[in-house]
């Protein structure tokens, strides 16, 4: 069974650093002529960029809903605004998170980027590991498999691009940047988690994960979504079998059905540790 029904792909390239720094530049030339250009204008300044040889800038800009056309002109929208006032303070770590949550919410290769290198122990990873986990998650969330290599390379190469990775050509493999990290504090993750669970020792997966978003504040900066509350759930109960343990029943999605009920020994609440494969991060304000 599927854990959801829509998803949106990356259908055209998008992993040159030279047009992802000429897009954001587009953006900001447009917001310098009094926030619009004409349509002809527009594709000068994008066949400067790409050469003449595509429209990835018009469709990126576009679908992130950082401009939009009426009639022959193409204007800038407000968070298209937002974002170049942000960008001209420089490639900060709220610029760069700003764009990849904008992209999060367009692409879902973006949305499995972010979930697969946000366990706390995961500092590296190499290309075949995150084409894996992108098939997989895919499978799991459609129910068919689905190989498509731009949207990969294209997400990819903007993390990459905004800072939120490193490529380390010599090892062939991919170093995850400790702030773009820091946003987990596992001690109150599992403060609230202990809270919680004396309130009431058996929940609804669901209802858990909600009320972990809910109050997101005591452990996160951002709100994480319920994929990433469950995946460390199961974290937790791997690392305390003791303690936790979850039970089946209808699926409530995007929880599967094996995880619909989680329960804590009441006796034991207080001995529940971080898996060790959990690196602690302290919480640091966004630049």
């Amino acid at each position: 069974m599927s854990r959801k029904l829509t998803g949106d792909s990356w259908s055209y390239s998008f992993s040159s650093f030279k047009i992802i720094e000429g897009t954001f530049n587009i953006l900001k030339g447009i917001y310098d002529a009094n926030g619009s250009v004409h349509t002809k204008t527009l594709s000068s300044w994008i066949n400067e960029v790409t050469d003449g040889k595509e429209d990835s800038p018009r469709k990126f800009l576009v679908d992130l809903g950082l401009i939009e056309k009426v009639s022959g002109v193409y204007n800038i929208t407000d968070r298209g605004r937002e974002l170049v006032e942000s960008m001209e303070k420089g490639m900060t770590k709220t610029f760069s998170i700003k764009v990849f949550d904008m992209i999060k919410e367009r692409y879902q290769v973006a949305r499995y980027l972010d979930k697969f290198i946000s366990p706390p122990g995961r500092q590296t990873f190499k290309k075949e590991e995150f084409v894996k986990f992108v098939i997989n998650e895919w499978l799991l969330d459609f129910g068919y498999e689905k190989n498509d290599h731009v949207d990969r390379d294209n997400v990819l190469a903007v993390a990459e691009y905004l800072g939120l990775i490193k490529r380390d050509r010599d090892r062939n493999e991919y170093i995850i940047d400790k702030d773009f990290k820091i946003g987990f504090f596992d001690i109150g993750f599992l403060a609230t988690i202990k809270e919680l669970a004396k309130l009431r020792n058996e929940w609804p997966t669901i209802d858990l994960c909600k009320r972990l978003q809910d109050r997101h504040g005591e452990y996160m900066q951002a709100m994480p979504d319920l994929d990433f509350i469950l995946d460390r759930l199961i974290d937790l109960q791997i690392e305390n079998s003791a303690i936790i343990e979850f039970s089946p029943g209808w699926p409530t999605p995007p929880i599967p059905p094996a995880f619909a009920f989680i329960r804590f020994s009441p006796t034991y609440v207080d001995a529940i540790r971080t898996p060790k494969n959990w690196k602690e991060y302290n919480l640091i304000v966004t630049n």
